[in-house]
């Protein structure tokens, strides 16, 4: 299915204002003594005066919302009862202290389009100066913009800020060893004042601590300060140098990329930025992608269709070819150096390779390392304790492999992402995309972007929710159910198997019980007993616990509908909304918002409906505009904007914001 384009809004809100309130004058002063003796009357009242402390607004979140949007308004010294007008009329108050106000009902219900409402709060009579709260029509959607990797080609280790950076086909990004955080530091569309970075392949780090990007796609090499995100053309465009320029190594103040295009190896000088092709001793066999530099200057290409890694002695501009140095590789294709040795990944081959630096001679099978077999990195970048950093494309993640050959998911993005859950003020993605031995990536997405794999998981990631500690469960397609704390510590409820048809959907009641939709049946869990036919008669797949009932999504081709079942007496389910009500596909993520509606996804109709409490059904993104492509999971925020991930698309699958 096409997905339709959809221009993105970007609103960026700044909020500085003070308010300022007034209390009651003092009484005037007591009258002189008249010559009778009488008392004298009352003086006249004072002005009014400010409180102090003055209160202070600081924060406003969220700065987009919709007419049905929970907004808080934080900041200092709010006193008792305060009225927040937006547009002139009053906003329903939902709750106050001292230091926040939340709101709803800010702007127009009816609008079409994204504006900006006037707000304003009035506290002890006196009206605060107003602020600025873009409203937009419920149902406006646009994608979320998650640091998510793509297709990571290249990396680049800086042991001196622990810091891993990435070049992707979404960009170039940076992961910090410590959190595990990942942020995009340029994007792949993004221009600057005088450049266009548009296919990332190749990254390495010069003297000055700049990275250094080769775009194959504009035959271009991009420099990019990691601390300021200022990005400059180091090669232009319209050179006659570059041709696909994909490996890039530094060497002794000097850059060299390998041209897959025309097997030539330019020079960069990274003072003068002055660059020129070597004149090369042997031609080097076609397609060179990987590229390395040892510690005397030494480069080493990985040459794809010859299947041989070349020695390069550069003396100048001239360059004394080895070819033939390693063999016994097929198709190699991304190159490191690690000690004494060099390390070598294979193209469509899950298996890295080693061979020795002073000899050269055949290379040695080191262990299988990654979770699929399409893997085209073009570095391999040593961790400095014996392990390794190393990109898959295919998959869209990084992997770190230790000195044991043991393999975990470093840096991923989403990849055929089956739920989404939200907690702790954050969003979570379980992706259903790697399956294999090295397991799934349950992913945690800040509200600014920024992603980690928070864990692992066996059996292909099917369904995640809050849990009654504050921390997520998982539910997947192997049949576990595990906990994640918020460190990432993993904690077994079920093991692999327990759930022949798989944990489809999980839900928690207001007693913590938790129950699991195993695709026909609805097993019940207290914490002590396994009632494994709690229910019967469902389908998948996922369910919200709503008010002492279970409202289960069924993806049941041609349509599909929303059942019920009480969660106190379980028994047979019964149907709550029929498949007529939706579109011609099946239904997938279902939660529920502030008001009691339910919002459910219609992932073959790239569809969002609204539910309310009388069962009317309402399409709040509808198929003939959305940009979605099979959304999936859903995810409700305390101010009510709800988040959707996409299963299709392999791993440029998206997330999508959408007002109420």
């Amino acid at each position: 299915m096409k997905t339709k384009a959809f221009s993105k809004l970007i609103i960026l809100g700044l909020l500085a204002m003070v308010v300022m309130a007034g209390c009651s004058g003092s009484k005037g002063a007591t009258g002189a003594t008249g010559s009778t003796g009488a008392t004298g009357g009352t003086g006249t009242a004072g002005p009014a005066g400010p409180l102090s402390p003055s209160p202070v607004i600081t924060g406003l979140n969220p700065t987009m919302a919709s007419f049905n949007t929970v907004i808080t308004i934080t900041g200092e010294n709010f006193t008792a009862s305060p009225t927040v007008y937006c547009d002139g009329s009053p906003a329903m108050l939902t709750s106050y202290s001292a230091t926040q106000i939340s709101v709803i009902g800010c702007g127009n219900p009816s609008s079409s389009s994204p504006y900006q409402a006037s707000m304003a709060v009035l506290v002890n009579k006196q009206m605060s100066n107003a602020i600025n709260e873009w409203v937009v029509p419920s149902g406006y959607i646009t994608q979320f913009p998650a640091a998510s990797l793509t297709g990571p080609q290249g990396v680049v280790y800086d042991s001196a800020t622990g810091k891993l950076y990435v070049a992707d086909n979404a960009g170039v990004f940076a992961v910090d060893n410590a959190t595990g955080w990942t942020t995009k530091i340029v994007p792949a569309t993004t221009s600057c004042a005088s450049c266009t970075l548009a296919d990332p392949a190749g990254i390495t780090m010069d003297n000055n601590g700049n990275l250094i990007v080769t775009d194959s796609y504009n035959n271009t090499v991009v420099g990019i300060n990691p601390t300021t995100s200022n990005v400059w053309y180091v090669i232009k465009p319209g050179n006659s140098l570059l041709n696909a320029p994909v490996g890039v190594t530094y060497s002794n103040g000097y850059l060299y990329v390998a041209n897959s295009g025309s097997s030539t190896i330019t020079k960069i000088n990274t003072t003068t930025l002055i660059a020129a092709n070597l004149t090369l001793s042997l031609a080097l066999p076609s397609a060179p992608y990987g590229i390395a530099a040892d510690g005397s200057g030494y480069l080493y290409v990985a040459c794809k269709t010859n299947n041989t890694i070349s020695k390069i002695v550069v003396t100048g501009l001239i360059g004394a070819v080895t070819n033939s140095y390693v063999t016994g590789i097929t198709g190699p294709y991304g190159i490191g150096i690690s000690g004494t040795s060099m390390l070598v990944t294979r193209a469509a081959n899950s298996t890295l390779y080693t061979a020795p630096l002073a000899t050269g001679g055949a290379a040695s099978a080191m262990c299988a390392v990654f979770g699929s077999a399409s893997h085209q990195n073009s570095s391999v970048i040593p961790d400095g304790s014996g392990g390794l950093f190393v990109g898959a494309p295919s998959d869209g993640l990084v992997y770190h492999v230790n000195s044991a050959c043991n393999t975990s998911t470093y840096a991923a993005g989403f990849a055929g992402s089956y739920d989404t859950g939200f907690a702790q003020g954050d969003i979570y993605a379980v992706n259903d995309w790697f399956g294999g031995s090295y397991g799934d990536a349950i992913l945690e997405i800040r509200s600014d972007g920024a992603m980690k794999v928070l864990a692992q998981i066996e059996g292909r990631g099917a369904s995640v929710i809050a849990n009654p500690t504050g921390n997520i469960t998982v539910g997947s397609w192997g049949g576990s159910v595990i906990n994640v704390s918020s460190t990432g510590v993993t904690s077994t409820v079920f093991p692999l198997g327990t759930f022949n048809s798989g944990a489809s959907g999980l839900a928690y009641d207001n007693s913590g019980n938790l129950f699991i939709n195993n695709c026909g049946t609805i097993a019940k869990w207290d914490g002590t007993t396994l009632t494994p036919s709690f229910a019967t008669g469902t389908h998948c797949y996922q369910m919200a616990y709503h008010n002492g009932n279970l409202y289960v999504s069924v993806y049941n081709s041609p349509n599909g509908r929303i059942d019920i079942v009480n969660a106190s007496t379980g028994g047979p389910v019964s149907t709550y909304v029929p498949a007529s009500a939706f579109g011609p596909n099946g239904l997938e993520g279902i939660g529920f918002d502030m008001f009691g509606d339910i919002i459910v996804v219609d992932d073959g109709y790239n569809a969002l409906f609204r539910v309310d409490p009388l069962g009317h059904v309402t399409a709040l993104v509808p198929s003939a505009t959305s940009p979605m492509n099979c959304p999936n999971g859903i995810g409700i925020a305390p101010s009510q904007l709800i988040y959707t991930d996409e299963e299709c698309g392999g791993t440029s699958a998206r997330m999508w914001v959408i007002a109420p």
